[in-house]
Order: structure tokens, then C-alpha cells, then sequence
């Protein structure tokens, strides 16, 4: 019985090297295989960290702009005197003074339909509109229509 056990142990021993051979044989198989993958992968990974660095670029210039833009509006919607509008009018100059203070501390305002219906009104122009009806630039320089005669 001894000499059995032997045997069944070295075959166990045998069956276990070939095994192991076999699995590092097929770990190497799959390791070269995958090269083609992990080499696309690498690629695909540079590609999209190249593309985030981008955008993150073009998100800020845009915020930028939009800071830019409220400050600009600020300036011109404060020089427009309280005392030469209408009642409607001033509440309208306050609430755009505040939406363009909002934007420039990166707020996202509520919609203008919300606001005028908060205020009791049936809707709010734009800074730009409301800067428009009260600027003293002529409709011709603002790019409207001249009259016939002068085309």
C-alpha cells in the first residue's frame, strides 16, 4: 500500500506542474493578446484627458465672458436714473440689477417668467431689451431700418 500512495502522489505532483505550466502558458498567451487592447486603451485614455483639458479651458473663458457681460449690463442698467421710470419700470431695473449680481457670483437666476410673476407682472424683458428702450442711440446705428430716401 505504500508503494500506491507513492504513486498517486507523484502523479498528483506531475499533474500539478503540467497544470501550472499550462495556466503561466495561458497567462502569457493572454498577456500578449491583450498588448493590442491595453496599447488602445492607453491611447484612448490620453485622447480624453487632452479633450477635458479643453473643455475645462473653454468653461472658464465662457464664465469669464458671462462676468464680463453681467458687470457691463450692471454699469448700464445703473446709470439709467430711478427717477425717469415708471413704478414698473423700477421694479424691473432693480430685479435685472440683481440677476446680473447673481450671474456674476455664478448663481443661476430663476427665469425671467418666474420673476415677473413674482413681481405681479405678465413678464420682464431681457437687460439688453430694457437697455434698448431706454438708450438715446438712434434705431439706424442700432442697425434698424433708414428710411428710403437716405438708402
Amino acid at each position: 500500500m505504500a508503494g500506491r500512495n507513492n504513486t498517486n502522489k507523484r502523479k498528483l505532483k506531475d499533474a500539478a506542474i503540467v497544470g501550472g505550466t499550462m495556466l503561466g502558458g495561458a497567462a502569457a498567451a493572454t498577456y500578449l493578446g491583450t498588448a493590442d487592447e491595453r496599447r488602445s486603451a492607453t491611447t484612448k485614455k490620453k485622447i480624453r484627458e487632452k479633450r477635458e483639458e479643453k473643455s475645462k479651458v473653454r468653461k472658464t473663458k465662457t464664465a469669464n465672458m458671462k462676468t464680463q457681460l453681467a458687470q457691463q449690463n450692471i454699469q448700464n442698467l445703473q446709470s439709467i436714473k430711478e427717477k425717469d421710470l415708471s413704478a414698473k419700470d423700477r421694479k424691473i431695473r432693480r430685479e435685472l440689477i440683481s440677476r446680473e449680481k447673481a450671474a456674476i457670483k455664478g448663481l443661476k437666476p430663476p427665469t425671467l417668467a418666474k420673476t415677473a410673476a413674482r413681481l405681479g407682472l405678465k413678464s420682464i424683458p431681457g437687460a439688453g431689451t430694457f437697455l434698448a428702450m431706454f438708450s438715446s442711440t438712434p434705431a439706424y446705428k442700432r442697425g434698424g431700418n433708414v428710411s428710403k430716401k437716405h438708402r
